[in-house]
């Protein structure tokens, strides 16, 4: 029980560290295309500082996860029935975090906010707000200058910015449909006492797909990685053809023999 809540603040951590990366990468693309002569800020001098931030909001986010937002009497009093309901599972089955946004007080019976769980969506929306504004500061900086590049180049080279355009929108895109909405959805749905078992079994798997998804937009919208990965696929189709067309001559020279 204790070492699965501990790989649940793990989890969370990690996604803090996803952001911090996922800035830094569309901060480096925007230096690379309008300011490449300051690319020297990602030299190995430089590298220790990139390092501590993403080691600093792994810490934050993986600590209010583990200290603030962890399993408690009160949380247990609504989330065991709602598990052995939904999924029959008994409380030695599972291990959860999440924020409490009000609770019961026992004494009184009143209806309080748990300001520690205020304090932690405050950071968290702090840190996903600040992400995701840069990244679509740096993304639509970056669209600007390539679109003022394409007006003034050759054929070819507005061919490639046309690739890189349509890449950057998408790339842009991916990040806000699985890895924004999903989780900022999930903070904000309690506090107006909406709750969705759909949406809380998506957080994980549209986390998960967003780093399959990265990457495969580049190689489909970039026509050389495209042409290199389609000739890959054609090597290994000729050569699987031609161990096929092998087995068939000596099964056919067994037979006449």
């Amino acid at each position: 029980m204790k070492q699965q809540y501990t790989f649940s603040a793990i989890y969370c951590g990690c996604y803090g560290m996803m952001l911090v990366l996922l800035t830094t990468h569309f901060y480096y693309r925007f230096l690379s295309v309008t300011r490449p002569s300051k690319l020297s800020r990602f030299s190995v001098k430089n590298f220790p500082i990139w390092v501590l931030l993403v080691l600093i909001s792994y810490s934050i986010w993986f600590s209010l996860t583990y200290f603030v937002n962890g399993s408690s009497s009160i949380k247990d009093q609504v989330l065991i029935p709602e598990f052995e309901r939904d999924y029959c599972m008994q409380p030695d089955d599972f291990s959860y975090v999440g924020i409490q946004y009000f609770y019961t007080d026992p004494l009184t019976g009143e209806t309080k906010m748990h300001i520690p769980s205020l304090f932690s969506i405050t950071v968290f929306t702090c840190f996903m707000t600040l992400s995701s504004g840069s990244m679509t500061y740096f993304g639509v900086k970056t669209y600007a200058h390539l679109n003022e590049l394409t007006m003034m180049t050759s054929v070819d080279f507005r061919e490639l910015q046309n690739q890189l355009f349509r890449t950057l929108v998408i790339q842009t895109l991916i990040p806000s449909v699985f890895m924004y909405l999903p989780v900022g959805s999930t903070f904000l749905f309690p506090l107006f006492g909406l709750t969705s078992k759909a949406m809380r079994n998506f957080v994980p798997i549209s986390v998960a797909l967003y780093l399959c998804f990265e990457p495969l937009v580049a190689m489909y919208f970039i026509k050389i990685f495209r042409t290199r990965i389609i000739g890959i696929q054609d090597f290994f189709e000729v050569v699987t053809c031609q161990k096929y067309k092998k087995r068939g001559q000596v099964s056919s020279m067994q037979t006449t023999t």
